[in-house]
């Protein structure tokens, strides 16, 4: 399984969901509370015969709150986000900007960026991998890791 950006711009990363969720909360306009339902097909980059092969994961930087604080917010993927925290998972993958790295590890959001992770007992591997015309960055599973599990 892969966790993709679809953006040349930011790289997937896993972070604390609990720290995710408190640096969210903080600025109520950028924060979503809930989602309800299963997640969405566009959320998943398709392979053969329709199964779901990339997850896609959400856009996040950090931000000043007008109080002067750290806040995040999304460019893309809120909901997929959402839906990810209310699975009740430690660590999720979001994607972040390339130039930001550096202070969401200083700030203790990441885990260990970057680094192999565990999701659902398989080991994923960092990689670089070529899309049609532009990069994506992406997180690889060297098993057979079926995403479907995630519904």
């Amino acid at each position: 399984m892969k966790i993709i950006s679809d953006s040349i711009h930011y790289t997937p990363v896993w972070v604390h969901a609990h720290k995710l969720e408190l640096y969210w909360r903080r600025e109520e306009s950028l924060y979503l509370e809930k989602w309800v339902g299963p997640p969405r097909d566009f959320w998943f980059q398709m392979g053969v015969a329709e199964k779901r092969k990339a997850f896609r994961a959400g856009l996040a930087c950090l931000d000043t709150s007008r109080y002067g604080e750290h806040v995040i917010g999304f460019t893309n993927g809120r909901h997929r986000t959402r839906w990810l925290l209310s699975r009740g998972l430690t660590e999720i993958p979001i994607c972040i900007p390339w130039e930001q790295i550096y202070e969401w590890k200083n700030l203790g959001l990441t885990t260990e960026f970057p680094r192999p992770m565990l999701l659902n007992r398989r080991r994923l591997g960092f990689g670089l991998y070529a899309d049609g015309l532009h990069r994506v960055n992406s997180y690889e599973s060297e098993g057979t890791d079926d995403i479907t599990q995630w519904d």
